[in-house]
């Protein structure tokens, strides 16, 4: 089961509520991998970044030795 909440407070501080909220509602229901929209989404998003970053430095490496071997 996945919960999401949104809150305007901070999310550390939140996370006790829904605890309570959810121990309510079920007491033998555990919470784990408790993150912040952020940390979730920087999570998800790792591997396009990574490929992102890769494909950039290989571009500019092409680049440089493309530039150096025209002035040999």
């Amino acid at each position: 089961m996945i919960l999401v909440a949104r809150t305007a407070m901070n999310p550390e501080q939140a996370f006790h509520g829904v605890q309570a909220v959810v121990a309510g509602l079920d007491t033998s229901m555990p919470i784990f991998d408790v993150k912040t929209f952020e940390e979730h989404i920087g999570f998800s998003l790792f591997l396009q970044r990574m490929a992102a970053t890769l494909l950039s430095v290989f571009g500019s490496l092409a680049l440089v030795l493309r530039l150096w071997a025209s002035t040999g």
